[in-house]
């Protein structure tokens, strides 16, 4: 193989490596209302310090600052609560 073909080769297979690299999916949002956001996460790419600037973010949408309230935890996923006071 000649060293020209080789730099490709490299570059596609760090590009597939990469492909196949699982990417950490941040907290969404479950329920939403004026006086409280309830928030998913899977737990092998999340964690509670992740949801609370969207917490903040979505409360402050009311004129409210997020009050954490509960977590609730599976094997796989966490889902938090955040009261808007």
């Amino acid at each position: 193989m000649k060293p020209s073909s080789i730099l490709p080769a490299a570059a596609l297979s760090s590009f597939f490596a990469a492909a196949c690299t699982e990417v950490p999916e941040p907290p969404t949002i479950v329920q939403q209302s004026p006086s409280m956001v309830e928030l998913r996460w899977f737990n092998d790419s999340g964690d509670l310090e992740q949801a609370k600037p969207l917490a903040q973010s979505r409360c402050s949408e009311y004129g409210k600052q997020p009050d954490f309230d509960s977590v609730s935890m599976d094997e796989d996923v966490s889902l938090a609560t955040f009261r808007c006071r």
